[in-house]
């Protein structure tokens, strides 16, 4: 049988209430062209991205409620752990006076949020994002996330200063306040935030970050990881590169050496199991 065409009116997402509303069948709602992302609402076109699941999710939403949390975070595209990353389930804040709303596929927070726009979906605002995620992620997580927002200009150290101050009693307040003055704006990835965290661990000097290195004539050797400056030790982070890659880094390693300078090369496992070699090796190069 040839199924009825829909309203254009309807669009492409829609729930079931409009489409009654329009005369719409309720067999027509079960058809296999349509799909249902969220229980009481249909879309045209199953959502392949996350963005396309969160604005899917906006037909059920009730009015004022912002994505929060993870949700909200993943859509600013803020690195986070894995697990939270494939996890079911978006976040959505809702002001504190409106009704108790709970729908199966979402988590639900009730607290009176400033709200911003992304790509057309709303969310709660950037540096309140950020202290909300105190409640989920880890010290060092939060520090990758602070770094990459920072890095990212999507707010500034004032204003997560600012969201931090005014969110007393808030669950992870204390994460917040303990991460603020290890964020750092030109922290490039989250391997290298998560290094820098490491070497204050470790008691080492703070390294300048991503720095322009020259040679004696002027030329540009290129821009490394971590610079301790007076020491003339540099600090490279290899993530998992192809060959190509790898042949360019060590030639340029080499440059360096010749300019004076000791490089030290780590990847994801002196972070890991290998930090103790890492370790000693920074402490000595860093002392002499």
């Amino acid at each position: 049988m040839e199924r009825r065409p829909l309203p254009a009116a309807l669009g492409t997402h829609f729930s079931v209430a409009q489409a009654m509303g329009a005369g719409i069948h309720p067999k027509r709602l079960d058809a296999g062209d349509l799909t249902a992302p969220f229980r009481g609402m249909r879309v045209t076109q199953e959502p392949t991205t996350y963005a396309d699941l969160a604005e899917a999710a906006l037909v059920v939403m009730p009015g004022g409620a912002l994505f929060s949390h993870t949700t909200a975070a993943r859509l600013m595209g803020v690195p986070l752990p894995i697990a939270l990353e494939s996890s079911a389930g978006l976040h959505v804040t809702v002001p504190r006076k409106a009704a108790r709303w709970r729908h199966e596929g979402f988590v639900e927070h009730h607290a009176d949020r400033a709200g911003t726009t992304w790509s057309g979906l709303p969310l709660v605002a950037v540096a309140d994002t950020w202290v909300d995620l105190a409640s989920i992620l880890s010290a060092s997580d939060l520090v990758v996330a602070g770094d990459f927002l920072l890095r990212a200009q999507l707010c500034s150290s004032d204003d997560l200063h600012a969201a931090v101050a005014g969110r007393r009693g808030a669950r992870g307040l204390r994460r917040t306040s303990d991460a603020l003055p290890l964020l750092r704006h030109s922290s490039a990835s989250p391997m290298e935030t998560r290094a820098r965290l490491a070497f204050a661990r470790w008691k080492l000097p703070e390294p300048e970050l991503n720095v322009d290195i020259l040679d004696a004539r002027g030329g540009w050797i290129g821009r490394v990881d971590f610079l301790w400056r007076a020491a003339w030790v540099i600090g490279e982070y290899y993530g998992g590169v192809h060959a190509a890659s790898w042949t360019s880094d060590l030639k340029r390693a080499a440059q360096l050496e010749d300019a004076g300078y000791r490089v030290v090369v780590m990847t994801s496992r002196d972070l890991g199991p290998g930090a103790a070699d890492l370790r000693a090796r920074l402490q000595r190069l860093l002392r002499n």
